[in-house]
Order: structure tokens, then sequence, then C-alpha cells
């Protein structure tokens, strides 16, 4: 047990910890608990008055997302990610023009790079999902190289070992997957089915979970799982599917505005503890300034009222970014993720 000592020195003063952390600048005390991971705000609450007036302060969205620092980032672009605890993995993807198996992982405590395992097969913008700290990676191996022996790779984490799954029977092999409900769910992006992984054996998933679980106009998916509910954003509304009743429901009574336009392609979504992040990125041209790109960002809680009905509250929107572009095809919004401490 911790005791506290008193100094019996009059001109000695022991300041607490929590004091001399509230002494600092309000800017530099905001900068610090925005890069604390959201999962441990409740507990910041409790450590005073001071600390939950700060957690709960608007201004702290302005510092929840920073630019980071990245010594000897990947040599890979279209690559896939996945986040398994505090580490990153970057995917496959192209290197010079050609497709690359690669595998790099980013430690987020120090901000480096390392190299893992590579797949057997490369793949360019592979989808990958994460169950029970194995990441599953599916598509991207390019017209006519996958088939039924290597349409999908597992990595175990734990053992840097990769190996492949056994195909559901479908003629198609390029697959969007999504870890949902303790199982592997995958999409094919030219079947338009679903199969669910159950004890081992794939099998077909429902037909409204298919429908709705789609491409946005420029063929893009945007979907994400928070607290084990699938939520899909269709240019125009955000959606989420309903297992029980097999249907996909609306978010209703959404708060708040999201200024996206239905004809932007460059938004991504992520769980970030328990809430929805959207990121997306608008192009402004002016007189004086061209080619200025703009990324936002929002965050959407959400509020379960009845069985059938979640409703959504955007807490925050803003730039959280601005960059120039020297072409039209440099620096798309590509991914979106989050980690645990």
């Amino acid at each position: 047990m911790s005791s506290t000592t008193i100094s019996t020195d009059p001109m000695k003063v022991e300041v607490p910890p929590v004091l001399m952390f509230l002494m600092l600048p309000n800017e530099l005390i905001l900068s610090c608990l925005g890069r604390a991971p959201r999962l441990y705000y409740p507990t910041l609450t409790l450590v005073s008055k001071s600390f939950r007036s700060l957690i709960n302060s608007p201004e702290l969205c302005g510092y929840k997302l920073v630019p980071i620092p990245s010594l000897d980032s990947p040599p890979s672009a279209m690559s896939g990610v996945a986040a398994v605890g505090s580490d990153i993995y970057a995917i496959g993807g192209s290197i010079d023009g050609v497709s690359s198996s690669s595998i790099f992982v980013m430690d987020t405590h120090y901000h480096t790079w390392c190299k893992a395992p590579s797949m057997h097969v490369a793949r360019v913008s592979p989808s990958a999902s994460v169950l029970d700290e194995k990441i599953y990676v599916t598509s991207g191996g390019g017209w006519g190289k996958l088939d039924y022996t290597n349409w999908m790779e597992v990595f175990d984490t734990k053992t840097q070992t990769w190996e492949f799954m056994p195909s559901p029977g479908s003629e198609s092999f390029d697959y969007e997957n999504v870890a949902l409900e303790g199982s592997i769910y995958v999409r094919s992006n030219e079947k338009g089915e679903t199969f669910k992984m159950n004890k081992g054996r794939w099998r077909a998933a429902d037909l409204a979970l298919t429908s709705g679980w789609t491409y946005n106009w420029k063929g893009l998916f945007c979907y994400c799982v928070i607290e084990n509910v699938l939520y899909c954003y269709s240019s125009v509304d955000l959606y989420w599917y309903d297992f029980i009743d097999r249907q996909w429901r609306e978010v209703k009574r959404l708060k708040g505005r999201l200024p996206m336009s239905s004809k932007n392609d460059h938004y991504r979504s992520a769980d970030y503890g328990g809430n929805l992040v959207f990121l997306w990125e608008e192009l402004v041209h002016t007189k004086n300034v061209q080619n200025r790109t703009l990324v936002w960002c929002a965050e959407i809680s959400f509020k379960r009222r009845q069985r059938t009905e979640i409703c959504g509250t955007v807490e925050w929107c803003d730039v959280v970014f601005t960059y120039t572009k020297q072409n039209t095809k440099q620096g798309d919004l590509m991914h979106v993720i989050s980690t645990t401490a």
C-alpha cells in the first residue's frame, strides 16, 4: 500500500502529480489527453473535477487526431491494414508497380516499423480483418491469380505463421471480409454473395445482409463493426444490420450534420472506443489556391433505445488536416484504423 509522505520542512511542500500536471498550459494538457486511448476516459474523469471538465470539454476534440511522425515507413502503396493490440500491420500492396507479399508492422508506442513473415501470395489492396489475434486476408491477387487453394490466407500473430483457408465453394475468389459475431464473413465482389465461417466450415449468410453490405457509387465499401454491430454508409444514410429480423435499419435521429458530399468517394470509417469515426476529403479550388484538400473528421456516438432502434449523435465534426495535391492522383485517403494500448 502506498502512502503520502508529509514533509516536516515548512519550506518544502510536495505537490501531488495530478496537481503538477494541471499546472501545465491548457494546450499541452489537452494535447496529452488527446493522445490517450478513449477507453481510459471514464477512468480519467474520476481523477478530479478538473480532469472531468477537460475530458468533457469540446476543445479536446481538436486534439484527438494528431500527425504522427513514422520512421522507416514501408515502401509499398495500396496495402491492406489491420490492427492487433497496439500494432498496425501493412499487408501487401504495390512496390514500384509490382505486387508485394511483404508484411510490415508498426509499433504505435514508438512509431517504428519492422518486417513480419511475408504472405504466400502477392496482393494489392487486399481486405483484412482480425479475429482472436489472427489476421484474415482476402482479395487483391489480381486477375486469374487466385483460386480455391490460395484465395484466403490467415496470419497467426502469436506463432508468426501463415496458412491457407478452404474455399466456400464459390466460383469467385475476390472477397471483402469482416470479423463479426465471433465469426468471419466474406462478401464476393463479383457474385454479390456472402458466406459465414461456422465451426471451421462456410455457409451462406442472409441474403438481406448481402444486399445492404455493398459498394458506394465509385465501387468502394464503407463499413465498420462497432460493439458487434455492422454499420454501412451508403453515401446518403447510415445503416446497421439487425441479425434477428434479418434486415438493414437506418440509424435514427442522427443529431448533428455531416458536411459530406454524396459524390465524395474518399470517405473511411473506424471504431473509436465504441463510437464511429468518419474521415473524408473535400477538394477546394479557389482563384489563389489550386487542389487544396481538406480532411474532415466526425465522431458519431450511438445509443440503442429499443432492440430495433439505434440513434446516433454527431459529437463533433471539423477539418483536422489540410494539404495541397501536386496532381489529382496524389494522396487519396486510404485507411482509417484504431488501436488499443
